[in-house]
């Protein structure tokens, strides 16, 4: 994302929390439309107006625990 650096990842909170939520849920994941849904509340979690921490640690525990077909609905 533009705007955005390793160096200002390495100190944002918010993304920490999220990048470590989502890689336990990938240890166990193996649908490409969980694993999407993970890699985009990552890198939105680093956005500017993200969500805050108690928001986005809800929607990764919905990912976590939502099927694809879930996730597709989602969507809709």
């Amino acid at each position: 994302m533009d705007g955005i650096s390793l160096e200002s990842l390495a100190g944002n909170d918010l993304f920490t929390d999220s990048e470590v939520m989502a890689t336990r849920t990938v240890e166990h994941a193996h649908q490409a439309e969980k694993i999407e849904a993970l890699r985009n509340a990552v890198l939105n979690s680093a956005a500017p107006g993200a969500p805050d921490a108690d928001t986005q640690a809800i929607m990764l525990t919905l990912v976590d625990q939502f099927t694809p077909t879930h996730l597709r609905l989602v969507t809709l």
